[in-house]
């Protein structure tokens, strides 16, 4: 029995009431900084679907509505847990990190897909932030390596986060999808996301809707320490596992760096499934599991 399995029969008897709630999230929290975004956005750019689907990053067309149905099915549950009521002193679970063990699980077209299903919610905003230095992926598909974004907020320390941002996240012209591009890369990358003004940034992020959701393409676990230090900033991790692929330990290791500081998902990726949906969600200590094909 895999890991996954054992977490998915735990969940069958593990009581609802072992969450505990302790304040509601419908605001943010007062001391939290707030990126007002009133006066618009300084640039826009428009998400080329054909280039991303060319590179492998959307689902071809004649899959399109099974892959939506679902990614409908796994954003459910993580909206529900993003506005479920926590400690007052908690992490705002509408910062959600997309991580994997190692490359090439697939996190970057998680992060995309699933951004694009969120963003079709009347009710939610969602920001898109490349967290990936060692490999920016996704701002590399959207044409955006040579704007500046999140690492140059980072290294520029005489302006506030709030100010530095309002001129780096990018507006689409997708309505409620918002994009904040890696930015200019250097030897300190890893540095300045696991510095203290990274954790500044996050918070006036998490400030930007009171009903939004900001997710964070991050590096391998495995693979680089900033990664890690992203993890303990957000309050939701989703953990993308690629099926027959991923090592059983690569997976143990992971979880055991993530601990219990935040609420960690899995998303089995490219499994081969029958049933009339193709997903499975549970949870276990702390973790939860859903599976697509």
């Amino acid at each position: 029995m895999s890991i996954i399995e054992k977490a998915l029969k735990k969940a069958q008897t593990e009581p609802d009431s072992a969450r505990v709630a302790l304040a509601s999230e419908a605001q943010p929290a007062s001391n939290e900084p707030s990126l007002s975004l009133k006066g618009g956005l300084s640039r826009s750019v428009t998400v080329d679907r054909n280039n991303l689907r060319l590179i492998g990053l959307l689902p071809p067309e004649s899959e399109a509505d099974e892959f939506a149905e679902q990614y409908r099915a796994i954003k459910s549950p993580l909206l529900r847990h993003s506005f479920e009521p926590v400690a007052a002193d908690a992490v705002s679970r509408r910062l959600i990190m997309i991580g994997s063990a190692l490359p090439g699980e697939g996190k970057t077209f998680t992060s995309l897909n699933l951004s694009l299903s969120l963003a079709l919610e009347k009710d939610h905003s969602v920001l898109l932030v490349d967290c990936d230095p060692a490999n920016p992926q996704l701002s590399r598909a959207l044409g955006l390596l040579e704007y500046p974004g999140l690492l140059d907020v980072l290294a520029d320390t005489s302006k506030p986060v709030e100010v530095a941002l309002k001129s780096v996240v990018l507006a689409t012209d997708i309505p409620r999808l918002l994009i904040l591009p890696i930015g200019r890369c250097s030897e300190n990358s890893s540095e300045l996301l696991t510095s203290l003004r990274m954790k500044s940034l996050v918070r006036a992020l998490n400030g930007i809707d009171p009903r939004g959701l900001v997710l964070f393409d991050a590096s391998p676990l495995l693979v680089t320490v900033n990664s890690r230090t992203v993890a303990s900033l957000v309050g939701q991790v989703i953990l993308v596992v690629k099926a027959g692929s991923t090592p059983q330990q690569a997976l143990r290791d992971t979880l055991t760096i993530l601990g219990s500081a935040s609420k960690v998902s899995l998303i089995l990726n490219q499994a081969v499934v029958t049933g009339p949906m193709g997903y499975y969600y549970g949870h276990s200590y702390g973790h939860e599991a859903y599976k697509k094909p």
